[in-house]
């Protein structure tokens, strides 16, 4: 059988110090097992304070847990330096914010393409001319109905939030990562295009056959998804 494209073993972290500091009640992520299959679409919801982001601080590496191992497309990240870890996330893990994250001094072509800067690996999947990983941003615009902005050159902030939200996804799906992590991306949307944004991102997901990982305050999005989590004062719990 394969194995999981994450997986995370006796996993324990806190900010107890920090909660004690800020005069809060400490905080504390415990999860003795949790994967994601390849291929998988699993649905992470759970209140604000819940542990949500700090479970994906783990599984990016951009927090070190204080026991436990966190492999990541069977690479402990526990066991490498910063840099690697560094390099790693940026092979494997596309990144879809909530608030987008794009850069507004680049053209929205230009912050798709940002990825293939940091990650040699999703570049030779696109290919190594300029004028191929043009064509696959192009392809990505049309896929997920960018249609209007097919030639990239509109500024984030010319771009409605809808827009903007896709070139969010395409960037992080550039390169076909091994895991698209998706924080809270539908939350400024009603619910049509709640919709209609998640069909596009599960066909270009699969087209990529990447797994995918959507954290989310409202758990009535989870019937979409292969597997639902809930995640309560670090815990998980049963999915819905």
């Amino acid at each position: 059988m394969e194995s999981n494209i994450v997986e995370l073993f006796d996993l324990k972290f806190s900010w107890g110090e920090r909660a004690t500091q800020s005069n809060v009640n400490p905080f504390e992520l415990s999860i003795d097992h949790f994967g994601i299959q390849k291929h998988e679409k699993i649905f992470l919801h759970g209140p604000s304070g819940s542990g949500k982001s700090t479970l994906v601080g783990l599984i990016c590496g951009t927090i070190r847990p204080i026991s436990g191992e966190v492999y990541l497309n069977e690479k402990n990240l526990t066991d490498l330096p910063g840099s690697q870890v560094d390099r790693h996330r940026a092979d494997n893990i596309g990144i879809i914010y909530q608030m987008f994250n794009l850069l507004p001094y680049l053209s929205a072509l230009e912050n798709v393409l940002l990825p293939l800067e940091f990650s040699k690996t999703r570049k030779q999947k696109v290919g190594t001319s300029k004028e191929e990983c043009r064509n696959e941003a192009s392809r990505l615009f049309a896929n997920l109905g960018l249609d209007a902005i097919n030639d990239g050159n509109a500024k984030p902030g010319e771009l409605s939030v809808g827009q903007q939200q896709r070139v969010a996804a395409a960037r992080a799906l550039i390169g076909a990562p091994r895991l698209i992590i998706a924080d809270e991306p539908t939350s400024a949307l009603d619910f049509e295009n709640q919709k209609n944004f998640l069909d596009l991102l599960f066909s270009e997901v699969e087209n990529s056959n990447s797994s995918l990982l959507m954290i989310s305050h409202n758990p009535s999005l989870a019937k979409h998804f292969d597997r639902s989590i809930a995640l309560s004062n670090g815990e998980f719990g049963k999915g819905a």
